[in-house]
């Protein structure tokens, strides 16, 4: 008879990627499940996930085509094979090949045995997702932090006290990770420009520019901005939260899913700014987080709401329930329902795990 702790040795989490969020999620979903990790291009790892008694595809949506050809072999095997999906959504987003494909392989995923594609969306948000995904939970970075050891950082005091020093009592707002198009961070700087939000607020950007056009960086510091060109350590992200009064996660109408920058933001306690009728937006009002919505594209409109304080708090309707999304984990494996390490500081056996996310 099979031992918990065999059930936990046969699980694999397996990702094709582990820069930036990724790293996280090995680092959460190994100390709620235990089992080993693997990361790379899915043909260099073929056998063993064939192989694995149960296997976690984290981000499957990044190498669809391979995880909807190793969940149908693993099926034909009568393994289980769970893939969690982080864009699921934009199957309603674009058009062309690509997402008609898409569709089509959640869907067919959607009726295989031992197969199940859980959404990082809530179906209470997108409910056309019930469709093509058998169930939902919140993204990892929704309530990762109770997993995660999270150092104090001296690194960042000089940045703290040249961000205090330049806000002389302003409310901070600002882009956390990398500086990116699609992000909406050529609208945050270009919404500083009002000048009822430089009289309000500072506006800073901590990350490495991405695609942003240079001159226009360049004009966002003359007008008082802070922008800070440099990658952040992976022990650096959340303390800059501490740092922020307000987070921008005001993304592009094309870049329209869940977000890790909201989550943490979330999670600490700290608004946000979303863009109005984006997923964002709908998550905000259902959790009854503070924060504001703006219209896109419109930095006048969007500065006189912001400088007229509107953050307001709506009821919550749903509540970020992490019994419910790490029994869920447990339920789709046929795990027993008890984390494999306890929240807070990592056990020792796991630090060596942490290690192969670097």
């Amino acid at each position: 008879m099979r031992t918990e702790r065999q059930d936990r040795l046969d699980l694999l989490i397996f990702d094709a990627y582990r820069d930036g969020h990724r790293r996280d999620y090995f680092r959460v979903l190994r100390r709620v499940l235990g089992g080993r990790i693997v990361w790379g291009r899915p043909g260099r790892h073929w056998p063993r996930l064939l192989a694995a008694r149960a296997l976690v595809c984290s981000t499957c949506d990044d190498y669809l085509p391979a995880f909807f050809v190793l969940s149908l072999l693993r099926s034909l095997l009568g393994r289980t094979t769970l893939g969690l999906s982080i864009r699921s959504e934009t199957i309603f987003q674009r058009t062309g090949l690509a997402q008609a494909m898409k569709r089509t392989m959640l869907r067919t995923l959607r009726f295989l045995p031992c197969v199940k594609v859980v959404t990082f969306m809530p179906h209470w948000a997108e409910p056309r997702l019930a469709r093509y995904t058998v169930d939902w939970m919140y993204d990892l970075q929704y309530w990762d932090l109770a997993w995660l050891n999270v150092p104090a950082v001296n690194s960042l005091a000089t940045l703290h006290e040249t961000i205090r020093m330049k806000a002389a009592g302003r409310q901070v707002v600002t882009s956390v990770g990398h500086q990116r198009l699609v992000k909406g961070v050529e609208y945050f700087m270009a919404l500083f420009e009002q000048e009822e939000m430089r009289r309000q607020f500072l506006f800073v950007c901590v990350g490495p520019n991405w695609d942003l056009d240079k001159a226009k960086v360049e004009q966002f510091r003359s007008a008082g901005g802070l922008f800070i060109d440099r990658e952040l350590r992976d022990d650096e992200i959340v303390p800059i939260y501490a740092m922020t009064d307000v987070v921008w996660a005001c993304y592009r109408p094309d870049y329209d899913q869940s977000s890790g920058i909201f989550g943490r933001a979330m999670q600490l306690g700290k608004p946000c700014i979303v863009r109005e009728g984006s997923y964002l937006s709908v998550l905000q009002a259902g959790l009854g987080k503070q924060g504001a919505a703006v219209t896109y594209g419109q930095p006048e409109q969007a500065a006189a709401m912001l400088a007229a304080g509107v953050m307001g708090n709506r009821q919550a309707q749903h509540v970020v329930d992490t019994a419910r999304t790490t029994g869920a984990l447990f339920r789709f494996l046929g795990l027993v329902d008890r984390p494999a390490f306890a929240p807070g500081r990592p056990a020792a056996e796991t630090e060596s795990a942490d290690r192969r996310c670097q």
